[in-house]
């Protein structure tokens, strides 16, 4: 089995790192990958796990790229995968007339509630993969994806990398930090506004994002207009393994707006690091509120200092609350169920491509 993944960027994102995880898990499988993509600051990673990375052209729409659509379809051909495994929604039009132009099954992952109509459900299309239950009926009503078609298969981060177990009562400067691709969802201006409210009330803290994306430029002058040059940094940290870096955080934070925490997130929660979650329905799936981290209203600023502020206030409780976190995901075991999760999907969308007429 060949499998060629298509991304739209190798970036410092949770999409990232759980695509990563998707072709370590199809390989170790049996099967050969390609990743598609443009490259980008985590294709070092790749390459460190034996992983194939193909610099191609992606695009939204095959209507609006013809050219970029003809090189890529021109560079599959020549691969001649078995199966075409696409991770972001954004890029399902462009997947689809591949798909449609080389005869060739494909299967798409929704990384974020449907808000519209996704695909076309041709016979080529063999799965929609979802992070969470709670993004089936924006899949179905909005996506107009067929139940028949969808999966759920959680996150499933690698959590044998412990965090060192501490509390941050007589660090100097605890660090509070965010991750993931900094787009119009993420919710980063969010957390600025946190760190500005946090500084101004006497708070000696250091705020870290870690992630890169379109509105990384806008938000580095966010932090200049809010004068937290010195308290805020925003990187991409270069490093073969992305759990290294959130070995930093001392309290984690997902503020996004919409959909639900990402593949790097769930990895601060699963390394013990004490997280606070915005109200988006899939944080209830994660965690129990006040028990396995704390969840505050969404765009609330003020809200979510304060609730900064409780943990910072209270140190071993909040060891404590990363503590249970990261016993429940390691109970729960979903790096496991991940990497099997992906096999399957594979392995069913080629059984069922065969038994499809042509």
């Amino acid at each position: 089995m060949h499998v060629a993944f298509l991304h739209s960027a190798l970036n410092f994102s949770g999409t990232t790192e759980r695509l990563l995880a998707a072709a370590r898990a199809s390989a170790d499988h049996g099967a050969r990958v390609s990743v598609l993509s443009p490259g980008g600051s985590r294709a070092a990673a790749f390459g460190c796990d034996g992983i194939e990375t193909v610099p191609a052209e992606v695009h939204a729409s095959s209507v609006r790229a013809p050219f970029q659509f003809w090189r890529t379809r021109r560079l599959l051909r020549g691969l001649a995968p078995d199966l075409l495994h696409v991770t972001d929604q954004r890029l399902a039009p462009f997947a689809a007339e591949l798909s449609r132009a080389l005869h060739l099954p494909w299967m798409l992952e929704l990384n974020r509630p449907a808000q519209r109509a996704l695909v076309d459900p041709s016979a080529l299309l063999r799965a929609v993969v979802v992070p969470c239950e709670t993004s089936i009926e924006s899949a179905v009503n909005r996506g107009r994806v067929p139940r028949a078609l969808l999966y759920v298969l959680r996150h499933g981060p690698a959590l044998e990398l412990d965090r060192a177990s501490r509390t941050f009562d007589e660090i100097e400067r605890p660090c509070v930090g965010c991750v993931g691709l900094l787009d119009e969802d993420h919710g980063t201006e969010v957390f600025l506004e946190a760190a500005r409210r946090l500084t101004r009330s006497g708070r000696t803290l250091r705020f870290l994002v870690l992630g890169e994306g379109p509105r990384e430029d806008h938000l580095r002058r966010r932090v200049r207009q809010l004068e937290l040059t010195e308290q805020v940094t925003i990187a991409a940290p270069a490093l073969d393994d992305a759990r290294n870096a959130l070995r930093e955080f001392d309290i984690h934070v997902s503020c996004t707006l919409e959909g639900g925490p990402g593949w790097l997130a769930c990895q601060a929660l699963g390394m013990g690091i004490p997280s606070i979650f915005s109200s988006v329905h899939a944080s209830y799936q994660l965690i129990e509120d006040k028990r396995t981290g704390l969840i505050v209203e969404r765009a609330d600023p003020a809200k979510l200092a304060g609730q900064i502020d409780v943990l910072l206030e209270n140190p071993r409780a909040a060891c404590q609350l990363g503590s249970r976190a990261r016993a429940r995901l390691l109970e729960a075991d979903d790096a496991v169920r991940f990497s099997e999760g992906i096999a399957r999907l594979h392995e069913r969308a080629l059984a069922s491509a065969a038994t499809s007429p042509a």
